[in-house]
C-alpha cells in the first residue's frame, strides 16, 4: 500500500511539475518587473504603520502586489483596488479579532484599520541584499508555513511563531552565521488545512529557489507537505507537529522535527506515575489517527512497568459518546486519568468532567501536549460550560510536553538566556505590532530556524558554497543536508537540540501544572538516565489541596464481621445440650429394648434417628466456625464436612422414621379395617433403604468436593469511606462463607432430593393415620415433625436473606431454628413412649380391634355379646393368618 501510494504521489508530482513549469518563468519575470514595491509581504525593517499586527500577509489585487496600509477613512483613499473587493478587518485594540469582510466603503467605520484581502496564502520577508563587512552577500530563501488565518486561536499562535522565526533570522544574519549569505524567509498561510498548505507549498517552490522548509503546527498539514517535499530534494523541519506517524522514515524520508513525538513522552509519563506510587490509571483519547497509535504504545509502556491500565477508551464528539466514556471512569473509581486530545476537544472533556465531578481533590488529569496559555479562558465558543466552571475543573491538571526553555543559567548557541529570549521576543513583537500572547511553541520555532541555519553553515563549509543548490540537481545536496542535520547538536532556547534516527527530537520532557489558574513548570524528565527531577531551578513546588498527592485508589481496610464469641459459645452450649438429650433418649431406648411396647416401635430405627439428630447438632456446631476459630487452610474442609453432616443427619433421622412408617403401611390392610395383613419388611430391609439414602448423600457430597470444591470466600457486606479520611481509606466489612462456582446447582440437587423424601414421608404418615396400634404407628408424630421442619426451614431462609449484613444475628437465628426443629423431632419420637411407660409403671396396655395386650398376655375385653362374637371371629382370622405365616417361616428356615 505504501509503495502504491508513493507511486500515485509521484505521478501527481510529475503532472504538477509539468503544469507549473511553464508558469515559473512568467512569475519570476513578473516579480522582477513589479514596481512599488518589488517584493512580497513586508520587510522586517518596515515601519509600524506598514504592518498588519495580527496577520501581516501580503495581498494580490488585480495581479499587483500591495503592502498592507493603514486607512483612516475609506473616503480618503484614492486606490481603486482598495475601494473594490473584499477585505478582512482587524481591530487595533486587544478585543477578540474575528475576521470581518468589508468593502472599502465600510472600512471607514474602524479607525485605524489594517486591511488584507481574503484568500491570500503566501508572502516573503525581504530587504535589498546588503554587504556584510564590506563583502557582497547572496540571499538564501527558506520556506515557512504558519497558521495565520482561519481559527482565531491558531492564527494567534501562527503569528507569534512567525515573530519568533523573524527574530531568529535577524539574529542569524546579525551574527553572520552564514558568511557571504543573508537568510530570508518566504512564508505561507496554511489555515491548518492540508489542501491550503499544499497550495502554499506549490506557490513557494515555483516562485523562489528555497533551501529548506519549516513550520506548521498542524500535523495534518505537516503530513501532507512532508510526503511530497522529497520530490524537490528539500528537507522539511517542523517545530510543533507531534503525530507519531511522522516518525515513519519510509513515508517521510526528509523530515525532522523539534517537537518530540507524543510517544517520546511515554517513558516520562511512566516515571511520573511511578514517582507518586500510582498503580492504576485510565486513558481516554480522541478517536483520531494522531492519538490512537500514541495511546497504544503508551499503554504497552505503562503495563510493562506493572502499572494497571484499568480502562482505555476513545470518543468522538460528533458521536455524543463522551458522557458515557467519562461515566465509565467515575463508576470504576479511577482517579489518575491520562488524556490525549486536541485543545478544541479539551473544552468538551473538562466541561463534562465538571458536570460529573471528575476533578478536584481525589482526581489527577495528565494531558499529553501543550495547549495555548490560559486556553480554558476562551471556552465560551467551544463548550456549554462557563469560563468559571472550566477554570475550576482544570485547576490542578498536569501537562507533559517537550522542554521549551533553557535549564539553569546557561545560554543558548545564539547567546540568549530564558530572560533575554523573552525580552527580545517582546521587543520584536512590539516592533511588528503583533499584539498576541506568545505561543508555547515560539522557542521551538526559534530553534527550528537555527537548526536550518547551522545545517546550511556546515554544508557550506563542507561544499564550498550553497548557491549551486537547485531542485533539479539537489539529490546530493539533500543527502548532505540530511546527514548534517541528523548529527547536529546544539543548545537552543528550548533546551538541548539533537535528533534520533527517525528524525524526532531527542529532548527533555517537561511537566507543567495548572496551579491557581496559571500553568507552572513542576518537573523535568531526562531520558538519557531515566530520571525525573522536581527540584530543577525553574520547577515550582507542587501545591496539593490537602498537602499530599491524591491516592490512585482507596486504601481498603478489611473489617471481618466475625461471629460474636458469646453467641458462638451459647449456640455451642445448646448444641451440646441437644446432643446430651439425644444420648439420653438413646440410652432410654437401649434400656427398654426388650419391652413389647418399645419393641413394637422399631427401636433399632429409633436409634438411627437419634444418631441422625446428633449429626445435625454437630453440623450446627461447625456452622459457627470462622476466621476467629479456623485457619484458611482448614476452612474448605470444614465446609465440606458440614454439608455432609447436614445431609447425612437428615437422611438418618427422617429416613428412619419414614421407613418405619413405610413398614406399617405395607403390613396393614386397608385404612378402614386397621387389621394386620402380614409382615413383609424386616429391620434389615429398612436398614438397607436408609443405607442407600446415606450412600446417595455421600456420593453427592464427594462429587461436589471433587468437581467443584468449596472454598473460603469473603463477601462484602458494607463499603463506606473512613470518616477521618474519606478520599483515601475505605472500610469494607466482610463476612466469611463457603462458596463454590456451581453452588446453587448442588444445593438445588439436595433440596430436590430431600424435598421428594419429605413429600413421600408425608404421604406415608397420612395413609397410616388410622392404624390404631399406637406403639406401632408414629404417623401422627411424623406428620408433626415434617410440618415442624418445613416451617422452620422457611423461617431460616427468609430471615437469613433479610439480614445478610449481620452475620452474628443470622447465625443465631439459623442455628436456633435448626436446634429447635431437631429437638422437637426427637421429643415427638420419644416423649410419648417415655410418658406411656411412666404412666403404666413400665407395663403400658396395647389395644387394637378388640385385642388387648396387658403385660405379656393377650385377652379380649368387651361388654356386648354380639361384639364379643364379632371380635372372636376377627381374632380367629388373625390367629390363622399368624399361624400360616409362622408355618411359612418354619418351612423357609427348615430348607
Amino acid at each position: 500500500m505504501n509503495a502504491l501510494f508513493s507511486l500515485c504521489i509521484h505521478t501527481v508530482m510529475i503532472f504538477i511539475t509539468v503544469s507549473f513549469a511553464a508558469e515559473k518563468s512568467d512569475k519570476k519575470e513578473h516579480t522582477e518587473t513589479t514596481q512599488s514595491p518589488a517584493f512580497h509581504g513586508f520587510s522586517n525593517k518596515d515601519t509600524a504603520s506598514e504592518k498588519d499586527p495580527r496577520n501581516p500577509v501580503p495581498g494580490h489585487v488585480s495581479g499587483r502586489v500591495y503592502r498592507n496600509t493603514v486607512v483612516k477613512n475609506a473616503s480618503e483613499t484614492n486606490n481603486d483596488d482598495v475601494k473594490g473587493g473584499s477585505w478582512t478587518v482587524y481591530p487595533e485594540d486587544d478585543s477578540p479579532y474575528v475576521s470581518y469582510n468589508a468593502t472599502a466603503t465600510e472600512v471607514g467605520n474602524y479607525q485605524p484599520l489594517w486591511l488584507q484581502p481574503d484568500h491570500v496564502h503566501h508572502g516573503v520577508s525581504d530587504t535589498p541584499a546588503k554587504s556584510k563587512k564590506g563583502r557582497p552577500v547572496k540571499v538564501l530563501y527558506i520556506g515557512g508555513f504558519f497558521e495565520l488565518s482561519g481559527d482565531p486561536r491558531m492564527a494567534a499562535m501562527g503569528l507569534s511563531e512567525k515573530v519568533a522565526a523573524l527574530m531568529a533570522i535577524d539574529h542569524i544574519n546579525e551574527q553572520d552565521i552564514l558568511p557571504g549569505y543573508e537568510l530570508r524567509m518566504f512564508y505561507g498561510d496554511t489555515k491548518c488545512d492540508p489542501g491550503t498548505g499544499a497550495d502554499a507549498f506549490y506557490d513557494m517552490v515555483y516562485t523562489e529557489q528555497l533551501m529548506m522548509l519549516f513550520g506548521s503546527s498542524c500535523s495534518d498539514v505537516t503530513s501532507m507537505i512532508g510526503q511530497i517535499v522529497e520530490y524537490w530534494n528539500l528537507l522539511f523541519v517542523s517545530h510543533a507537529s507531534s503525530a507519531p506517524a511522522l516518525s515513519d522514515r519510509e513515508t517521510f524520508p526528509t523530515f525532522y522535527r523539534l517537537a518530540a513525538a507524543d510517544v517520546s513522552h511515554n517513558a516520562a509519563q511512566k516515571k511520573f506515575i511511578q514517582h507518586f506510587n500510582w498503580n492504576t490509571v485510565a486513558i481516554i483519547h480522541e478517536d483520531h489517527e494522531q492519538y490512537n497509535l500514541a495511546v497504544h504504545t503508551l499503554q504497552s509502556t505503562i503495563e510493562a512497568a506493572n502499572i494497571k491500565v484499568a480502562l482505555t477508551t476513545s470518543f468522538r464528539i460528533q458521536d455524543s459518546n463522551l458522557p458515557d466514556k467519562m461515566r465509565q471512569i467515575k463508576d470504576n473509581d479511577i482517579r489518575i486519568i491520562i488524556g490525549s486530545f486536541s485543545e478544541d476537544i479539551a473544552y468538551h472533556v473538562f466541561c463534562e468532567a465538571y458536570r460529573q465531578q471528575i476533578y478536584g481533590l481525589k482526581y489527577v488529569w495528565l494531558l499529553v501536549g501543550d495547549f495555548t496559555s490560559q486556553w480554558w479562558e476562551k471556552s465560551h465558543n467551544f463548550s456549554d460550560c462557563t469560563e468559571q466552571e472550566l477554570t475550576e475543573a482544570v485547576n490542578g491538571y498536569f501537562a507533559v510536553n517537550s522542554l521549551n526553555f533553557i535549564v539553569g543559567n546557561s545560554k543558548s548557541t545564539s547567546g540568549l538566556t530564558n530572560e533575554k529570549f523573552e525580552a527580545q521576543y517582546d521587543q520584536k513583537a512590539k516592533e511588528l505590532n503583533a499584539r498576541v500572547t506568545r505561543s508555547a511553541h515560539a522557542p521551538q520555532m526559534y530553534d527550528t530556524v537555527w537548526t536550518i541555519a547551522l545545517t546550511l553553515q556546515a554544508a557550506a563549509n563542507a561544499s564550498g558554497g550553497l548557491e549551486n543548490f537547485r531542485y533539479e540537481n539537489g539529490t546530493v545536496w539533500k543527502s548532505l543536508f540530511f546527514d548534517i542535520m541528523g548529527k547536529l547538536t546544539f543548545q537552543g532556547v528550548s533546551g538541548p537540540v539533537s535528533f534520533t534516527d527517525t528524525g524526532d527530537r531527542r529532548g527533555i520532557s517537561a511537566f507543567t501544572r495548572c496551579q491557581n489558574g496559571v500553568m507552572t513548570s513542576v518537573a523535568l524528565y531526562y531520558p538519557n538516565n531515566d530520571t525525573l527531577s522536581l527540584n530543577c531551578k525553574e520547577c515550582k513546588p507542587l501545591l496539593w489541596t490537602d498537602g499530599r498527592p491524591p491516592a490512585d485508589k482507596y486504601s481498603v481496610v478489611i473489617q471481618r464481621s466475625l461471629i460474636d464469641p458469646v453467641a458462638f459459645y451459647t449456640i455451642s452450649a445448646l448444641c451440646g445440650a441437644g446432643i446430651f438429650l439425644a444420648l439420653v433418649f438413646l440410652f432410654f431406648n437401649l434400656l427398654n429394648l426388650r419391652r413389647r411396647y418399645i419393641k413394637l416401635s422399631s427401636p433399632k430405627l429409633n436409634n438411627v434417628a437419634v444418631i441422625g439428630c446428633i449429626l445435625v447438632y454437630s453440623a450446627v456446631l461447625l456452622l459457627g466456625f470462622d476466621d476467629g476459630t479456623l485457619s484458611s487452610k482448614l476452612y474448605p474442609t470444614v465446609c465440606t464436612v458440614r454439608a455432609f453432616l447436614f445431609a447425612a443427619g437428615f437422611s438418618l433421622a427422617f429416613g428412619a422414621m419414614f421407613t418405619k412408617t413405610y413398614r406399617v403401611h405395607q403390613i396393614c390392610i386397608g385404612a378402614g379395617t386397621g387389621l394386620v395383613k402380614n409382615k413383609l419388611l424386616k429391620d434389615k430391609h429398612l436398614f438397607f433403604i436408609i443405607g442407600a439414602l446415606l450412600v446417595f448423600d455421600s456420593a453427592i457430597v464427594s462429587l461436589w468436593a471433587l468437581a467443584d470444591p468449596m472454598v473460603r470466600n469473603e463477601k462484602n457486606i458494607t463499603t463506606e469511606p473512613a470518616p477521618e479520611d474519606p478520599h483515601r481509606i475505605l472500610y469494607v466489612r466482610q463476612h466469611l462463607h463457603c462458596h463454590s462456582q456451581q453452588q446453587n446447582i448442588w444445593l438445588g440437587v439436595f433440596y430436590t432430593y430431600k424435598g421428594l423424601l419429605m413429600i413421600f414421608g408425608t404421604f406415608l404418615a397420612w395413609s397410616t393415620r388410622k392404624v390404631k396400634i399406637e406403639a406401632l404407628n408414629d404417623s401422627r408424630y411424623i406428620g408433626l415433625s415434617v410440618y415442624n421442619v418445613v416451617v422452620m426451614s422457611i423461617l431460616v431462609v427468609a430471615l437469613t436473606a433479610v439480614i445478610p449484613d449481620q452475620p452474628t444475628l443470622a447465625y443465631c437465628i439459623a442455628s436456633s431454628i435448626i436446634i429447635v426443629s431437631t429437638t422437637v423431632t426427637l421429643c415427638l419420637l420419644f416423649v410419648p413412649k417415655i410418658h406411656a411407660l411412666v404412666k403404666s409403671s413400665g407395663n403400658p396396655v396395647i389395644t387394637t380391634s378388640g385385642l388387648t395386650v396387658e403385660a405379656e398376655t393377650r385377652r379380649l375385653t368387651c361388654d356386648d355379646s354380639k361384639e364379643k362374637l364379632f371380635r372372636a371371629e376377627v381374632q380367629n382370622k388373625t390367629f390363622k393368618s399368624e399361624l400360616a405365616e409362622v408355618g411359612a417361616l418354619w418351612i423357609q428356615f427348615s430348607d
